[in-house]
This record gives structure tokens, C-alpha cells and sequence, in this order.
């Protein structure tokens, strides 16, 4: 990678590192002159816009030149380790601090440009001699008043003196009116002629200024493209991380829904198999009057397992095993509880199971109602609820630029 040396710092040949901005502005003053006029917020937002078409040369903070030759010599020697790829969390991660980044950029560059309108609207006044101007718009309007106050004083003392007939009055006070009246009406034409070069004298230092602000505006502009950029990033990346928990969670669930149903068959085999073994004093099939012996008897199950076209019940015959000695009945298949099966068909359904999953999945069992599980599921499947749509995490950042709206909305007030 090919360096130019300077003393604390080295300048590659490509933007690598943060920003050198003293180092920026030492190499080029004009830049500062800029930033301390008030016409660019930043060395770095100039090179960015202007500088860099220009053939100006950008500073960054790397390693040091050792470090640059060790980095340079282990990649020559073949031993650089592959790059980690990212999961979609890391990816997710990444994209949230570029997002925090490009916002931080925003709001320098809204702050460079209030700053750059201050400065440059005082420099342009002060040209423009705007102070002076209005200085001399109040000392007129000071004339005007004290013009007022005379002629009502002047009028008040003519009226009051009761050594002088009405008509005198009369005579007087009109002479006095005319003569301060054409004073008055004087100042206030050169007022109005003041205020005039005035206001005209603003209008052309705001035009300056428009047209300086050009460049700071696109700055603006520019960061907060980013900001949407970026936020639609975060969006694609948000939304791949939801399908994957998804599908780690329907994995799951899958599972669990698998390994309950293969312990409900095991506990039936097992209660079956413990029912037909023989006491350990004497056989199942001896006599029952023997002591410690008994016989199993043989029984009938009618097992619910649809409904005709009628509306009519349709049963199945099962045999199970009755053991007179507990009077408990073991059958030939599972048995689950009616109520524990439908919980567990809700969380199905929530999972993303079809009609078919759930069938396949409770087999040949029955319900300590004498119905066939499947039954149960043709049954009730329909009745319940359609799984909600997952949340996605990108709802989180809605109200992320509402803050931008309102700085906007102020910021013409």
C-alpha cells in the first residue's frame, strides 16, 4: 500500500481510517479561511463536495508505517486468514451502528449549516453596512417622536394662556400646526426612503447567502439519503433475522410436538405391557380362585370416528383388556386427553402445521372420550384461530426519524 510519509501521521493511497482534519486544513488554509467565514461547516464535508474534484489530496489516521510493512509482509507470505462471515444478527448489528453513524453525520451537518447561516449573515451585514442603516432608521424615528411631543406641548401652551382672545388662538395654533406638520411629514419621508434602501440592502445580502448555501444544503441532502439508505438496510436485515427465529422456532416446535406425541404411545405400550405381564405367584391364564393369580378379560371398545351424512355418530370397534384385580382397562392403542389434545393442536396451528401434519402426527390414537384423535383434529381444526403474523423487528425504528420530521417542521417557524 503506497504511503507518504508526515510527521504523526500517514496519508495511504486510498480513505482508510478516521477523517485528519488538522492535518487537512494545515495542508490547505484556504479551507479554514472558509470554515472561519462561516461558508462550510467542515475540512472534511469541503473534500467531500468540492476538494476532492479538485484534485486535493484527503488525510486519514492509519497504523503506523511498521505496522503497515507487517500487515503488507504477512499477505505476501499467503498466510491471511479468511474473512468470518457474518450471521444475520452480526449483519443486523452492523447496520444499526452505520444507521447511528449516518444520523450523527445528519445532525452535524444541520448544525454546519445553522452555523454557516449565523456567520455568513453577520459577514454579508456588516458589508452591507446593515448595522448603520437601521442605526440610523431609530434615530430618525427618535426625531419624529420629539417633533410630536413639541407640536402637542407647543399647541397646549398657546391654548392655556388666557391673556390672548379665541381668534388669536385660533391664528396661532394653525401657524404652529402647519409649520411643525411640514417638519413631521419631512422626517417621515426620510424614514421611509431609509427603510426602503434598507430592506432592499437585506434582500441582497440574503440572495449572497442563497447562493453560498448551496453547497452546505446538498451536504444535508446527501446525509440524509444516507439515513434512508440505510434505514431500508436495516430493514432487509431485520426481516432475515425474524425468518431465521422463525424457522428455528417452527424447528422446535416441530420437534417438541414430535417427542410428546412418541411419550404419550410410550406410557400406553407401557401401561399395556405391565397389565398382561404375569404376578409373580402364578399366571395370567390360571384360575382366579388361586391365590395370587387372576384372568384378564377381553372387552370392547366403541371408538367415535366420524360423522355420516346424516349428522349420525360412526363408531369402530377396539379390543382392550380389563383387569378385574385394579379394574383398570388397558387398550391396544393410545390414549390422550380430548382437552390436552386440543391445546396442543392450538399450538400447532400457531406453529404452522397443515390439516395432514397434525393428522399424520397423533396417529391411531384416542381420546379418554372413546374419539378418535383424528376425528378430533377433522373436527376442531377449522374452529381455530389463524396463527398471527410474526412482529417484525423493523417495527422498532418507526418513529426513528419522527425527530427529523419535527426539526424540519421548526425549523421554518
Amino acid at each position: 500500500m503506497a504511503t507518504s510519509k508526515k510527521k504523526g501521521w500517514n496519508k495511504p493511497a486510498y480513505s482508510s481510517g478516521p477523517w485528519d482534519e488538522k492535518a487537512y486544513l494545515k495542508a490547505y488554509p484556504d479551507v479554514a479561511k472558509k470554515i472561519a467565514a462561516g461558508e462550510i461547516g467542515s475540512g472534511k464535508a469541503y473534500y467531500r463536495t468540492q476538494g476532492k474534484d479538485a484534485g486535493q489530496k484527503g488525510f486519514y489516521v492509519t497504523a503506523s508505517n511498521s505496522d503497515v510493512n507487517k500487515t503488507s509482509s504477512a499477505n505476501s507470505d499467503g498466510n491471511k486468514k479468511p474473512k468470518k462471515k457474518l450471521t444475520n444478527q452480526q449483519k443486523y448489528d452492523a447496520q444499526q451502528r452505520a444507521l447511528d453513524k449516518a444520523l450523527g453525520g445528519y445532525e452535524d451537518s444541520i448544525g454546519g449549516l445553522v452555523r454557516f447561516y449565523q456567520t455568513a449573515y453577520e459577514n454579508y451585514a456588516k458589508k452591507a453596512g446593515l448595522k448603520k442603516m437601521k442605526a440610523g432608521l431609530a434615530g430618525i424615528q427618535k426625531q419624529i417622536d420629539t417633533e410630536k411631543k413639541r407640536l402637542t406641548s407647543s399647541i397646549d401652551a398657546v391654548a392655556g394662556n388666557s391673556n390672548i382672545s379665541a381668534a388669536t388662538i385660533t391664528g396661532q395654533t394653525g401657524r404652529i400646526q402647519e409649520l411643525q406638520g411640514n417638519r413631521i411629514n419631512n422626517l417621515i419621508d426620510e424614514h421611509n426612503a431609509e427603510a426602503e434602501a434598507y430592506n432592499a440592502a437585506v434582500d441582497e445580502v440574503m440572495q449572497k447567502i442563497g447562493l453560498k448555501a448551496q453547497s452546505v444544503s446538498s451536504r444535508v441532502d446527501l446525509a440524509g439519503a444516507k439515513i434512508s439508505t440505510y434505514q431500508d438496510k436495516l430493514g432487509r436485515a431485520g426481516d432475515r433475522v425474524n425468518a431465521e427465529i422463525s424457522a428455528i422456532n417452527a424447528k422446535a416446535d416441530a420437534e417438541r410436538w414430535q417427542k410428546e406425541f412418541e411419550l404419550e404411545i410410550f406410557k400406553a405400550e407401557t401401561s399395556r405391557y405391565s397389565a398382561i405381564k404375569p404376578s409373580s405367584s402364578g399366571s395370567s391364564s390360571g384360575s382366579s380362585s388361586a391365590p395370587g393369580s387372576y384372568n384378564l378379560q377381553s372387552k370392547t371398545v366403541k371408538i367415535m370416528t366420524g360423522v355420516d351424512t346424516l349428522g349420525q355418530p360412526v363408531y369402530s370397534e377396539q379390543s382392550a383388556l380389563f383387569d378385574p384385580r385394579t379394574g383398570e382397562t388397558t387398550y391396544d392403542f393410545p390414549r390422550v386427553s380430548e382437552s390436552g389434545l386440543l391445546d396442543k393442536l392450538r399450538e400447532a396451528k400457531d406453529s404452522g402445521y397443515t390439516l395432514e401434519q397434525a393428522k399424520s402426527e397423533v396417529g391411531n390414537a384416542v381420546t379418554d372420550t372413546n374419539k378418535s384423535a383424528s376425528f378430533v383434529v377433522d373436527q376442531y381444526w377449522g374452529l381455530l384461530p389463524e396463527p398471527a403474523a410474526p412482529t417484525p423487528i423493523t417495527d422498532a425504528l418507526k418513529g426513528a426519524g419522527s425527530w427529523i420530521k419535527n426539526f424540519f417542521s421548526n425549523l421554518g417557524k
